[in-house]
């Protein structure tokens, strides 16, 4: 997932590091000096970009994609 979003959307890469190692969206924001909801709402927007690209691409993670 990283690769995609470092290849695709730098920001979303930041969220997809931060997904990964359990930070709090609310930590996120602070840090990043944006509000809680546009950090959510931006993640939403990064797992949007990720399933569109998964709906022609095959494996295991772009299954698990599809069924959200």
């Amino acid at each position: 997932m990283l690769e995609f979003f470092t290849a695709r959307e730098s920001r979303c890469r930041d969220l997809a590091t931060a997904f990964f190692a359990e930070q709090d969206w609310k930590a996120v924001a602070e840090a990043e000096g944006r509000s809680h909801d546009a950090v959510r709402k931006q993640w939403s927007r990064c797992l949007g970009m990720l399933r569109e690209a998964a709906r022609d691409e095959a494996g295991p993670l772009m299954e698990a994609l599809r069924l959200e």
